[in-house]
């Protein structure tokens, strides 16, 4: 992947405080609105320093504070989706696509980016998923009551600023003293304003080494 191939998405530190605004002002939109919009699937992205590690390998050094959906509120909109889903798109199928089972799984936050595209995907797409774009969704469009309560149940999800902080070692020769990280993301913007983004956590980001994109890991103890 290139870097011009990427969805770069923009999220404003003011996002919790804006959402807060639109869902308890005077003018709160009809519930058409509260069902309705996109989901856009893309990468953030972030400065880091660069500092010389092993022979062939740099050391790419960051921190970015994100709004995103937090551990635990994924973890509760899990378990609302289990009760929520109808039989032929179960919770447990979404965890499936996107890589939390089978057993043993990795950190269940760290794939939350990609559960939201799977969720999506599933109750609007025909089960097609956008690496990066946008997708326009409508629970009122001849939908059943279960995709009316699986997008309330998303619009309900607790987001807080999250922080990453740490060093990715990377086997790149880079010159300069700055480049670019790009961790997976995707939010979910209503039509009345309110987004609801799943960012924070990601297992893997991708780096850009000047002449392509590297994907690297990321450990889990660098999310505080």
């Amino acid at each position: 992947m290139k870097k011009e191939d990427l969805n770069l998405i923009e999220l404003s530190p003011d996002l919790i405080a804006q959402n807060h605004a639109i869902m308890t002002g005077k003018d709160f939109a009809a519930p058409r609105q509260q069902v309705s919009g996109v989901v856009h699937r893309g990468h953030c992205a972030v400065w880091a320093s660069i500092g010389q590690g092993a022979k062939g390998w740099i050391d790419v050094s960051f921190e970015m504070s994100v709004p995103s959906v937090t551990a635990e509120a994924f973890a509760q909109l899990r378990q609302a989706l289990v009760s929520v889903l109808r039989k032929d798109v179960r919770e447990k199928d979404i965890a499936m696509q996107a890589g939390l089972l089978p057993d043993p799984p990795p950190n269940p936050q760290s794939r939350m980016a990609r559960y939201a595209a799977c969720l999506y995907a599933d109750l609007f797409f025909g089960g097609a998923i956008a690496e990066d774009g946008e997708n326009p969704f409508d629970a009122n469009d001849g939908q059943r009551a279960t995709e009316t309560q699986a997008v309330f149940a998303v619009r309900a999800a607790r987001i807080a600023v999250v922080e990453l902080s740490g060093t990715l070692h990377v086997e790149a020769t880079l010159e300069g003293d700055q480049t670019q990280v790009y961790v997976p993301v995707t939010v979910v913007e209503y039509d009345d304003g309110v987004m609801i983004p799943f960012a924070g956590y990601a297992e893997t980001a991708l780096v850009d080494t000047g002449t392509a994109l590297s994907q690297v890991t990321m450990a889990a103890d660098l999310w505080v």
